[in-house]
Formats: structure tokens, sequence, C-alpha cells
């Protein structure tokens, strides 16, 4: 497992430092896609295929397609100002798989993540919000400062047979955490 945290000098005009992160799994099946500023850290997603370790942490792996499509499963991870790690947070996809993510950050530290999905997807604890696609669609959803799932939503196209799909490409927050 691949695990750091290394503070960076920063040039130019910002007055605080920067850092690195590092997170991994046994088989390198893990793939950080975008990271987010709030007022005291960051929170960063990534898409993985088998157990992920940051820090002393893990998040297990859940989508059964691993092997014919790569990673699969999402990880929304939590990293102070310094560089320490803090809370991890993933989506059950033992029903589905993960095509993609994008993160946001609230004000506040809570997380805006969306991506494209198929199958059925589990945002625990908030176990109610359960979007499921035969089809790959678009998803977002948001957790609360502590990491813990608050919405989900999973989109579904009408297409009359032609294919569409809606995806979801990048999310973004407002100043005030919209």
């Amino acid at each position: 497992d691949v695990c750091s945290s290394d503070l960076l000098d920063v040039s130019g005009r910002a007055a605080s430092k920067g850092f690195l992160i590092a997170a991994g799994t046994t088989t390198q099946a893990e793939a950080f896609t975008s990271v987010a500023a709030h007022t005291t850290g960051s929170v960063a997603a990534i898409m993985y295929g088998d157990t992920l370790t940051y820090g002393s942490s893990t998040l297990s792996t859940s989508c059964p397609y691993v092997a014919q499509v790569g990673p699969c499963d999402v990880g929304i991870i939590s990293v102070s100002e310094s560089g320490a790690f803090g809370w991890g947070t993933t989506i059950d996809a033992s029903n589905g798989l993960l095509e993609s993510v994008s993160v946001a950050a609230g004000g506040a530290g809570e997380a805006i993540a969306g991506g494209q999905y198929a199958g059925g997807l589990v945002f625990n604890p908030a176990s109610q919000n359960q979007p499921f696609s035969q089809n790959f669609e678009g998803w977002v959803a948001k957790t609360d400062p502590m990491g813990n799932w608050l919405w989900a939503v999973g989109y579904s196209t009408i297409d009359g047979g032609f294919g569409a799909q809606s995806s979801v490409l990048d999310v973004a927050t407002d100043m005030q955490g919209n």
C-alpha cells in the first residue's frame, strides 16, 4: 500500500502550504479523479478496484465488474490543510458499477459528488437513496462535513430507443455551498 502526505512550499501569490497526497491499492487499481478545497482542507475523489488504503484507514471494493471494466468503485476522502487524512466514504456498488466521479467541496467540508453509473447504487447511511439504471446515467450525491451521505439522485433518460443517456461530467458549488 502506498500512503504518504508531504507538505510542500508553494510559490506565487499563495501564502499557505500545499500538499501532495497518495493513497493506493496493492494492485495499483486506483486513480484520483478530482480534488476540491474548502475552508479547512480538501476532499478528493478516487476511482478504485481493490481495497483502498489511505493513512491508517481502508475502503473496501464492492463492484462485481472489476475484472471486466477495471476500477469501478468510488471513494471520497477528506484531507486537512496539513495533509492529514480525515474521513473516507464510499458508495455500495455491489449491484452496479461507477464509471466516473467528480467532487466539489462545500464551505464547511461537505462533499458534493457526481458521475456516471449503471445498475444499482446504495449511499449509506442514507440507504433509502438507491439510484438504479439499466443504462449508463448520471448521479449526484452530497455528504455532511463528517462524510455521511445526506442524499443521492440518479438520473434516468427516456430515450425512445435511441440510446440516449444522461451524464454528470463535473460538479461545482457556489460561495454558499449550493
